[in-house]
């Protein structure tokens, strides 16, 4: 049927016909008669022309309209600079762009229910600019509510192309109404007011604005006069006006800017009109599609709705092409669109349904999603549909049934935004097409192993300059390229001689194709599929991350099985066992998702029948050790997926089975052997580990009690990894025992002091090598491995965070009025400390990125402690954690874009009003402002510069609570210390006379880096990439001591603090609403302390 059969019934009525001159009356006879600008209109109303051509343009391509209205648009208060620009456009409104040569595809934008259809355009990708008309920019818009009731906006820059994918747009325009349906598209062309209201609730789709020439429709040549999209099939609004003196204001977007300005009447006052420029919709269902009946698929150009063309004949500004239901009936013909390298960008977006070229799903091209295929970059069909189509039946056959997609191609090289290729976080890889990697992985053999290990080779020279690619934003690969890069500007000796190279595998990709290999081939096989080399990095990877820290697999013995099985012949291709298969499954699964945590729903869906058999095989009667290890790694993956309950239940399950088999004893059942015994020793006591740390996090029993344990850590040998186990079972014991003596409202203050003390002589008393000195605490390649690097900084850290649950669980136990001064001056001296350490950490590694589950415990418990203190204190004007809460506020935001887990804490903290009243300038009690912590160039960034799903309207009275990100990866040796010495000028700064923060000049300031082979100190600007600010210690406010008189902060004494009876100045103006919401955050945190 020539039409779309929509679930929204329409409500206005329409003139037809595009390029036609309409006229139209709400009003009889408001509409002068034989001329356009009477001496006095009818009605007292004011004649008005709006010109979207100049005046000469010729006869066949000029448009205007006349409107006639009861007050004239000019009619307004100045405009004003508006306080917050759209997403993608810096302040001066000439957005950045990346141009890219690789294919591009985004997972399904979301929509907030805190943005209208403004504030919810983000710029995607563009060209050119719009003050000289040259070019176009390409949005996605997701709304979640009206626009304000007496708002109006029009782009002075270009034409509004919208293409609606899920809710109806009720546009209400100067010249009357339109209702836009997903599967219809309107265009409001320049200059035209509009204001947009969602009847179906939230609502997202595609905009292209067009800077350069018309939309019309393309030239039909030999196909005749009708067909592809017919003009009478286009619909115009009829005038609809609306006699309204209130304050409205009318936002214009001008140069890339947003304006806004005041005037005392609606501008849908338009009561007739006459013309042939005005805004108009079109049912896609109606296009009239044109193909082959013989043989070839034909250029997509046939399937073009409207076109822009450029000065160049044949060649579009912009196209818009669509890909609706059709049949094919090409004989001989492989007959989806061809593979293709294009002198024309195409973006593609998906309206409903399935696109016949490329596979959808959950990591296919899905609707609400989009792709772009830049000048010349080959593209064309996935390998599973190149397969089907080359083997398909070539009867008569529909496709695209119930489906629409559509094309935005342009002549110009499109470039992609900061938040389009990382702050979005949808952007997804592309799928191999056929005869890529993806099908040479599926038969590589040991031939091919050698010449990816020669290719290894070439990579790691010094004398081959090899481009790795584009690296998805977000992957662990995408920050060491980041800090590669740092590296060699630094010029620093250690950065010159210790590159970090990104490993050849990305494991994400491999989870898909064993994915996809499983479907078809079953279970088993999974070790000669993947191949040796793989194999290899990805048992590499687990154990640096997870193998050192708990070595309860013996990943020796599983190399050496996976090097019998992949270069054994196909008929002794299955000689690994069923256990094995299951352990290599989950390993895979864990190193994928430590790469990237948005695969961990296709890890769940590819592990499901592991951990199926793990759940069955611990049901019978004897319990094997493989059994046992395929256990705990279901519990590590279930930790590393954020589900920690179900971590806690399975790790219980494995403690419990050992005490069955008496590993929990000195004697009975245990190895004669020293090497079989501290392989046992091992195992017993990682699952004790995790036991106790997965208790602690989810405020659960321990699997056994402490009692039932009669031998201490007997491993043989004095390797890294047995000396941290020896650490650790320490800690858990310490741990346990503050758990039932010190978490209870009847502890007392020595009992308290005494546990504090074992936890500072527990650090004190840890081998050398696993000591952590935060005053040195940047990592440093050169001198130390990663994984030592990362036991003293978890074994420190550890240390800090049971100390400041011990402390702040005293601090308010008789009451928010009644307060542990002592206890509170230590929490926040230790939370303090803990935030300056991972702050480095993140400037100097990548640890905190592939760890973000346990470093987020440690962060979220300092930065409850700060804003516990700072509720305390507000009336003070105490200003001493500042510092630090700005230095946490900002690596959270700094890391929230890249991090699903970043971005639940994120969340987490912004619901809270301590948070906000933190950071706002009245509570703080001093002359700092929030937006003198970063560089002004940057302040004015900050309300788009959110994490998703974080959409919160700008608001002059309240700062920001988590400001723009200060804190990513830099270079090694990047220092952050309270005390840095560095010399730091001041920060721009200066007033206007429209409340907006000031722009000023770029800042410079100095970071130090000093080498560990000399003293050599560099001082290098910070940089800016890909939006993601490198901002250096001399962003922080000055050093303050803290108000609460105590010793300083060390491990020598116990902690000295103020007498119990002492009171707090000024509790009663404290509002309690800061500790409702505090106590919410602490009750967490105090029973779910997780190290």
């Amino acid at each position: 049927m020539p039409a779309t059969q929509f679930t929204v019934e329409e409500k206005y009525t329409y003139r037809h016909g595009l390029g036609s001159y309409h006229e139209t009356e709400a009003v009889k006879g408001a509409l002068p008669v034989g001329q356009n600008s009477p001496q006095n209109a009818a009605h007292g109303l004011y004649a008005e022309k709006l010109s979207g051509t100049a005046f000469t343009a010729p006869r066949s391509e000029n448009l205007q309209s006349w409107l006639y209205r009861i007050l004239p648009s000019v009619t307004h208060r100045a405009f004003q600079p508006a306080k917050a620009g759209l997403a993608g456009y810096p302040e001066n409104g000439k957005p950045e762009y990346t141009q890219v040569p690789n294919q591009l595809r985004w997972r399904p934008f979301e929509a907030s229910e805190d943005l209208d259809f403004i504030s919810g355009l983000r710029l995607v990708a563009g060209a050119g600019d719009p003050t000289v008309k040259t070019g176009l920019a390409i949005y996605i818009y997701g709304a979640g509510k009206h626009m304000a009731a007496k708002r109006a906006f029009y782009s002075a820059d270009g034409h509004f192309l919208i293409v609606a994918q899920q809710g109806s747009l009720d546009i209400q325009t100067e010249f009357g109404r339109l209702l836009v349906r997903p599967g219809e598209i309107a265009v409001i062309p320049r200059g035209i007011r509009y204001r947009v209201e969602l009847p179906d609730g939230a609502s997202r789709g595609y905009v292209l604005e067009l800077f350069q020439g018309q939309f019309q429709l393309p030239e039909l040549g030999p196909i005749g006069s009708c067909g592809l999209a017919n003009p009478r099939d286009f619909q115009i609004p009829v005038a609809c006006y609306e006699d309204d003196q209130s304050d409205w204001i009318i936002t214009t977007k001008f140069g890339g800017r947003l304006f806004d300005a005041a005037q005392a009447h609606s501008p849908f006052d338009v009561v007739a009109w006459h013309g042939n420029y005005y805004p108009y919709k079109y049912d896609l269902g109606r296009f009239n599609t044109i193909g082959s009946i013989s043989y070839d698929h034909p250029d997509p150009s046939i399937f073009t709705v409207l076109t822009a063309p450029s000065p160049v004949t044949g060649t579009a500004v912009a196209d818009f092409v669509i890909f609706p239901p059709r049949w094919l009936v090409a004989e001989d013909t492989f007959r989806p669109p061809w593979y293709h390298r294009n002198t024309m960008s195409e973006f593609m977006g998906l309206i409903t349904g399935g696109y016949d070229a490329k596979v959808g799903g959950e990591d296919g091209f899905q609707p609400g999603g989009a792709s772009l295929h830049n000048v010349m970059a080959a593209h064309g069909p996935d390998a599973a549909t190149f397969e089907a189509a080359s083997t398909a039946d070539l009867a008569p056959q529909k496709v695209g049934s119930g489906s629409m997609a559509f094309m935005f191609e342009s002549s110009l090289m499109l470039g992609v935004t900061d938040w389009s290729l990382t702050r979005c976080q949808r952007v997804q890889e592309e799928p191999q097409v056929h005869g890529s990697q993806e099908s040479s992985v599926q038969s590589m053999t040991l031939s091919d192993s050698i010449e990816v290990s020669q290719a290894a080779q070439e990579h790691n020279s010094p004398s081959t300059d090899r481009d790795a690619g584009f690296t998805p934003p977000g992957s662990s690969n995408y920050f060491l390229n980041l800090a590669e890069e740092l590296h060699v500007s630094s010029e620093s000796v250690s950065i010159a001689t210790q590159k970090s190279m990104p490993h050849l595998v990305s494991f994400t990709q491999v989870l898909r194709q064993a994915y996809n290999w499983r479907l078809s081939n079953g279970a088993e096989g999974l070790a000669s599929f993947i191949g040796l080399n793989q194999w290899l990095s990805i048992i590499k990877k687990y154990e640096e991350e997870i193998g050192l820290q708990y070595p309860f697999m013996d990943l020796d013995t599983i190399g050496d099985e996976l090097k019998t099985v992949c270069l054994s012949s196909a008929m002794e291709s299955r000689l690994i066992t069923s256990n094995k298969e299951h352990i290599l499954a989950l390993l895979l699964a864990i190193v994928a998702v430590l790469e990237n945590p948005d695969v961990s729903k296709l890890a769940d869906t590819f592990t499901e029948k592991s951990r199926e058999y793990a759940a069955v095989k611990s049901q019978t009667e004897t319990v094997d050790e493989d059994t046992i290890r395929l256990l705990m790694l279901v519990s590590v993956y279930y930790f590393m997926t954020d589900r920690e309950t179900l971590s806690w239940r399975c790790i219980g399950s494995v403690l419990r089975t050992l005490q069955e088999l008496g590993y929990h004893n000195s004697k009975p059942h245990r190895p004669n052997f020293i090497r079989e015994r501290t392989k046992a020793e091992k195992l017993f006591w990682s699952a004790y580990i995790m036991d106790r740390r997965w208790s602690f996090g989810t405020g659960l029993p321990f699997a056994i009690s402490e009692s039932d344990i009669n031998h201490d850590v007997e491993i043989a040998d004095d390797s890294l990894s047995s000396e941290y186990i020896r650490a650790m079972v320490a800690y858990c014991r310490i741990s346990t025992e503050c758990r039932s003596s010190v978490l209870c409202q009847t502890t007392s203050n020595t009992a308290r002091d005494f546990s504090d003390f074992r936890v500072v002589e527990w650090r004190r008393n840890l081998p050398h090598f696993l000591r952590f000195d935060s005053n040195h605490a940047a990592f440093n390649p050169v001198t130390e491995s990663r994984s030592q690097y990362r036991f003293r900084l978890l074994l420190y850290l550890r240390a800090n965070q049971l100390r400041t649950v011990i402390r702040r669980h005293s601090i308010f136990r008789s009451g928010p009025r009644d307060v542990d001064l002592s206890s509170m001056q230590t929490a926040i001296e230790v939370a303090c400390d803990t935030i300056r350490i991972l702050v480095t950490v993140v400037q100097t590694s990548d640890i905190y990125q592939a760890q973000q589950k346990t470093f987020n415990h440690f962060l979220e418990s300092s930065i409850s402690s700060l804003l516990l203190f700072i509720a305390h204190r507000k009336d003070n004007g105490d200003s001493s954690c500042f510092e630090e809460l700005h230095m946490a506020m900002g690596l959270v935001r700094g890391l929230a874009p890249q991090s699903c887990m970043m971005r639940k804490l994120c969340d987490k903290l912004e619901r809270l009003k301590v948070v906000q009243a933190a950071l706002t300038p009245k509570t703080r009690g001093h002359n700092m402002s929030v937006d003198s912590l970063v560089p002004s160039n940057n302040r004015i960034q900050g309300a788009t510069n959110q994490p998703v799903g974080s959409h919160r309207e700008p608001d002059s009275e309240v700062a920001d609570p988590l400001p723009p990100a200060a804190l990513t990866p830099a270079s090694d040796g990047v220092a952050c210390s309270r005390n840095c010495g560095a010399d730091i000028p001041p920060f721009a700064s200066g007033g206007n006379d429209v409340g907006l923060p000031d722009v000023g000049p770029k800042p410079t300031y100095a970071t130090s880096i000093e080498t560990p082979v000399s003293t050599q100190v560099a001082s290098i600007p910070p940089t800016i990439r890909y939006g993601l600010h490198y901002i250096s210690q001399g962003s922080y406010p000055p050093d303050t001591a803290l108000s609460i008189d105590s010793e300083p902060f060390g491990e020598s004494n116990l902690p000295s603090g103020v007498s119990e009876e002492a009171s707090v100045e000024d509790a009663d103006a404290l509002p309690y609403v800061f500790f409702e919401d505090m106590q919410d955050f602490l009750e967490v945190q105090d029973s779910t302390f997780t190290f």
